[in-house]
């Protein structure tokens, strides 16, 4: 019994399960679905880039709504945003949408597609995340009226009217 509980508790000074490539995938995914972001971090500082996947942690994080987690992961060098957005739509975590697609983000949220949007708003529609597929349909409508007004389309004036949906 006794060398259970050190075994559990890490007494004897040998790890229970070494840390190779997989079970470091594993804990690094725990961490971002978990918002742990100083586990995360320790994670990538110590594993080679090729050995670990940041966009499944950036889904991961995007899927429980842990925002710093995926400002972490952006700053490490994240990329996979539209998937991301696909998981915080699906499981109704609009503040996720919003940060995903705010202008903060730069390039990354200029990279987001009006496909990529439509993809996450049906999404969000399958599992009835009514808050987050609202939002998506706003931002399609902005970004429709956006486009319209750079091309010259619609009445010219941008104020979302009649006249610059048709």
């Amino acid at each position: 019994m006794l060398g259970v509980c050190f075994a559990l508790f890490g007494l004897t000074g040998h790890r229970i399960a070494p840390l190779n490539e997989w079970n470091r995938n594993r804990y690094f995914v725990r961490a971002c679905r978990n918002g742990d972001v100083r586990g995360l971090v320790k994670i990538i500082r110590e594993t080679p880039a090729k050995e670990i996947d940041l966009n499944a942690g950036l889904g991961a994080a995007a899927a429980r709504n842990h925002i710093h987690a995926m400002k972490t992961l952006l700053e490490y060098g994240a990329t996979d945003i539209d998937t991301a957005l696909v998981f915080a739509a699906r499981y109704n975590h609009a503040q996720s949408v919003r940060w995903l697609t705010s202008p903060e983000r730069g390039a990354l949220a200029k990279r987001i597609l009006s496909d990529d949007l439509r993809v996450a708003q049906e999404a969000a529609c399958m599992t009835a995340a009514i808050e987050t597929e609202w939002l998506l349909v706003q931002l399609l409508r902005d970004r429709k009226l956006q486009e319209r007004d750079e091309a010259g389309d619609g009445d010219g004036d941008g104020d979302g009217d009649a006249f610059d949906l048709l």
